[in-house]
């Protein structure tokens, strides 16, 4: 009878368990696609802020150079500069947008 109601409790939780990735799935697959996303564009993003420096300061504007010199400056890591800021956005906008849609 113990191990009967240890099944039954056990399957129980395993039901919330379930209702409860149900609800958070959309919430959750939402955010780790927006970050997926971030991840990838983040270097072409930080030339495009480069080349909107360089436009305003009299500096170069030619996206090859402007990534050439960013590689030789700061190296790869230099490409991802900023990027924990637009995970962040992407946890909280996209997750909540995607998580949202079948709400609204």
């Amino acid at each position: 009878a113990e191990l009967a109601g240890l099944v039954v409790s056990c399957f129980l939780s395993f039901v919330k368990m379930s209702d409860a990735w149900k609800a958070a799935k959309p919430f959750v697959t939402g955010s780790l696609s927006g970050c997926f996303a971030t991840c990838c564009i983040q270097p072409i993003d930080m030339v495009k802020v480069r080349i909107q420096l360089g436009a305003a300061e009299g500096g170069s504007t030619n996206p090859i150079e402007v990534t050439k010199k960013l590689l030789k400056e700061d190296g790869v890591a230099g490409m991802y500069k900023g990027l924990s800021a637009g995970l962040t956005r992407q946890v909280f906008y996209t997750g909540a947008r995607l998580g949202l849609y079948d709400i609204f």
